[in-house]
């Protein structure tokens, strides 16, 4: 498929309205870093993690192990209780005995 000049065009004003857009949305963000009295510097020092947050995220990650095996063994559960809709194993033609 060639590029038309209608294609660049449109194109075009798209990429002008995405940069307006994007520039209105960093003045926004310069506003609210303003009134929170935040530097972008600030944003990229890590802060240190506080022991009342260690622990929380302690008791976070531990109840998301329990979560996940909580799931695999009713998974395991289902599985075992899963009833085949197929024909039962063995059940081939009417009077044969299988040796």
């Amino acid at each position: 498929m060639t590029m038309t000049q209608k294609d660049f065009e449109a194109q075009e004003a798209q990429f002008t309205a995405l940069k307006e857009e994007f520039s209105r949305l960093n003045q926004k963000f310069d506003a609210q870093l303003k009134d929170m009295g935040l530097s972008e510097a600030d944003l990229k020092e890590p802060t240190p993690v506080t022991p009342e947050v260690e622990v929380l995220i302690a008791k976070a990650k531990e109840e998301a192990k329990r979560a996940e095996v909580a799931g695999e063994a009713r998974k395991a559960q289902a599985q075992m209780d899963k009833v085949s809709s197929g024909r039962t194993p063995g059940a081939g033609r009417r009077g044969v005995v299988r040796l």
